[in-house]
């Protein structure tokens, strides 16, 4: 009804359908493969998250379809997928700009925590690569996705225990609300 998409000068009509995943990788995964497979559609616009926009890739990719991933940056959804398109900046990098400019102010000892999850780890590798190429101490952890407040209050505790400039969690909003409240527990500052 509004002239569709040009291309080429050519206006193509589109049918946009919006499907819930549930936030549920597995039903992503099929409601891709229902998609491309039985409807043959051809273009997909991913869903929320690396997790499952991965999901959606692997289809996507097997099936000779389009997948732009508007919402994922962890560098496995891209890896060996060329019909696979983001439009964020690749995880890796987003701590980069933070990173010098505490580094420029002095920080030296970095501390963090990650989630045992591919976009975090793949956030807080940043860390690791400053760590090749300058003269930071480094103190990491991993705990489990949506570790329980025991286990975040024992790597907060190691944090603390060797003196830290710097913390950074690589984490989901759970375990972010953990670490924040023992972190006023312990008086860490």
């Amino acid at each position: 009804q509004r002239g569709g998409i040009s291309v080429g000068g050519i206006r193509h009509a589109v049918e946009l359908w919006f499907v819930d995943d549930k936030s549920e990788t597995a039903r992503a995964e099929q409601i891709a493969t229902t998609l491309v497979k039985s409807m043959g559609i051809k273009f997909l616009l991913g869903p929320y998250s690396s997790r499952l926009t991965e999901a959606v890739a692997h289809v996507v990719q097997r099936h000779d379809a389009v997948l732009v991933a508007s919402a994922a940056a962890a560098r496995s959804v891209f890896s060996n997928r060329s019909r696979v398109f983001g439009v964020l900046m690749p995880a890796p990098t987003f701590l980069l700009p933070a990173l010098q400019s505490l580094l420029e102010l002095g920080a030296r000892r970095f501390g963090f925590i990650q989630e045992d999850v591919k976009f975090t780890r793949d956030a807080c590798s940043a860390l690791a690569g400053l760590a090749q190429t300058t003269d930071i101490q480094l103190f990491g952890r991993t705990v489990e996705a949506g570790a329980a407040k025991p286990a975040v209050r024992n790597e907060m505790q190691y944090m603390k225990s060797v003196n830290i400039d710097v913390f950074v969690g690589c984490v989901y909003t759970d375990v972010c609300h953990k670490i924040m409240e023992i972190m006023y527990e312990l008086d860490f500052n």
